[in-house]
């Protein structure tokens, strides 16, 4: 209804489907997601790399961008972990797919991404989750 009625408001909209939505292989979960993507919602992959089905569901679906789960950018002075989030970020620059990191919360951990290239970031480095009324107060004020 809202992609026939506000054409426009579908480019604004960016659906996040966790992987433990995908776990389940529901047709049903599959076809409404596949019709999303019709319709012209950038659809995200969110918590990318926690659940089993995270490279799956990097070939059956089209995703727009792929959220990195803040466990893999909390630890990156451990080598093992190091290797499994660059591999995660070449895999998603090989497949052109725009990557957020979750739980950015040191400039150290902002510092390695940047020289990954990476993308966009979120995290309490940032800011601190608002309740709404601070929220738009502050996109009052900044814009």
């Amino acid at each position: 209804m809202l992609s026939r009625n506000h054409p426009e408001g579908k480019n604004m909209i960016k659906v996040e489907i966790t992987e433990v939505v995908l776990f389940e292989d529901d047709e049903h979960v599959s076809r409404n997601i596949k019709t999303l993507i019709e319709l012209g919602f950038a659809i995200v992959l969110d918590d990318f790399g926690t659940g089993y089905a995270s490279i799956l569901a990097l070939k059956k679906f089209d995703f727009s961008a792929i959220k990195i789960d803040q466990n893999f950018i909390r630890d990156i002075n451990d080598a093992r972990n190091v290797s499994l989030l660059k591999g995660m970020i070449s895999l998603l620059h090989s497949l052109d797919l725009e990557i957020v990191c979750e739980g950015i919360e040191q400039e150290s951990q902002l510092k390695f991404l940047c020289e990954q290239h990476w993308g966009l970031g979120q995290g309490f480095y940032y800011a601190k989750a608002f309740p709404r009324k601070e929220l738009l107060a502050y996109y009052n004020k900044h814009g």
